[in-house]
């Protein structure tokens, strides 16, 4: 679980039950209060429960992969099955099952199925697995309507295997840097300044028919502010 993922489970526990404390004490003080003790209490408590590792992280996987190409996935689905033999530039497991190495930035399409399905029919094996980087709708629809068992994994997956056989490389191996400030605003830049303008136009004017007005004013003031970043920033990268 990443940090971001726990602080974000934290809140969401910590809102719940400063809710339920503030609708029964009828304070919205003592239910705000509430919140930031329990989201502080929450987020300790996970941190604690977290295992401590230095494997790299699933995000930092990801990205080695991608960047380096099949010859590093090829590595570690090798390290999963020792015993497979190659042939034809897919690999063959003992056990007549054929295994892709379909690891790509772009998704796994019906195509690619099919590719693996018809090596697999030629060579008369039984039973298909892939691994992707992620698959669209109609590869994974393809794939459940075979005749022949096809098992379709994403890079979550082959992460999830290699750690549970204590076989990931250590934090240090990761290629691409971490994002920092800068990066973030680069892709705040991009978002559609259309979202920020029509959630700031919906929530003021709801404002108006609703009991708790300032809360609406204040998330329609902050979608306005985060239409007017990103309008800046925008003009600043196509500059």
């Amino acid at each position: 679980m990443k940090k971001s993922d726990i602080i974000l489970l934290s809140i969401m526990i910590s809102v719940f039950l400063g809710s339920i404390l503030a609708y029964f004490t009828s304070s919205w003080i003592i239910g705000l209060l509430s919140i930031m003790l329990f989201c502080t209490i929450s987020c300790i408590g996970f941190m604690l429960i977290k295992k401590k590792n230095n494997y790299i992280s699933r995000d930092d996987f990801v990205n080695n992969l991608l960047l380096l190409g099949k010859e590093k996935s090829n590595q570690y689905i090798k390290l999963l099955y020792p015993d497979i033999v190659e042939a034809d530039g897919n690999m063959i497991i003992q056990n007549e099952t054929l295994i892709s190495n379909c690891i790509k930035y772009s998704a796994l399409g019906e195509e690619d199925v099919a590719v693996q399905y018809r090596t697999c029919k030629k060579l008369g094996l039984s039973k298909i697995i892939i691994f992707t980087n992620y698959a669209d709708k109609k590869a994974m629809n393809l794939s459940f309507r075979l005749d022949i068992p096809t098992t379709v994994y994403p890079m979550k997956k082959l992460y999830s295997l290699l750690k549970t056989k204590r076989i990931l490389e250590n934090k240090s191996t990761a290629v691409l840097k971490k994002r920092g400030i800068a990066n973030i605003l680069n892709n705040l830049a991009y978002v559609p300044i259309k979202y920020f303008a029509l959630s700031s136009i919906s929530t003021a004017l709801l404002s108006f028919v609703v009991p708790m007005k300032i809360y609406y004013l204040i998330f329609a003031l902050i979608n306005a502010l985060l239409g007017i970043v990103v309008f800046f920033l925008s003009k600043r990268q196509s500059a």
